[in-house]
């Protein structure tokens, strides 16, 4: 008896050694990692994308009214040096005025900005990646 549970004590090191080096060396396991890296990536870009979007949606207005007020400035600046203007250019100068102030009120209030993401949503992840045993007879 001792010697039969000496050999089912062996067998059970080895298999146990057997599985676990199997396992952790699995090259199905590398891959999964892999996909699991790539995917992780590809929504990080997503994600920066539209940050990026999300970004230039709030900031256009502001962007392009500021550039808008320093050709103006600029223009004004001009008139005022060289002192060549008529009573026309003052009054389109006070209209653009104006026109930014109005402007102002407008991008000051908030953006609104909707975020869709009702495709992710959908995505059946299970789908996405999984595994099926193939068969050894040929």
């Amino acid at each position: 008896m001792a010697s039969v549970i000496a050999r089912r004590n062996s067998l059970l090191d080895k298999i146990d050694k057997a599985t676990q080096r199997h396992n952790l060396h699995n090259p199905l396991i590398a891959q999964i990692n892999e996909w699991e890296d790539m995917m992780i990536e590809k929504i990080k870009i997503v994600a920066d994308n539209t940050r990026q979007q999300v970004s230039q949606l709030v900031n256009s207005k502001r962007t392009k009214l500021s550039d808008d007020f320093k050709r103006f400035s600029q223009e004004l600046a001009n008139l005022r040096e060289t002192e060549n203007f008529i009573e026309a250019d003052l009054n389109q100068m006070k209209y653009k005025l104006n026109e930014f102030n109005h402007e102002l009120k407008h991008i000051t209030k908030p953006v609104l900005v909707e975020l869709h993401t009702e495709l992710s949503n959908q995505i059946v992840w299970n789908q996405l990646i999984y595994v099926e045993e193939k068969s050894n007879h040929t």
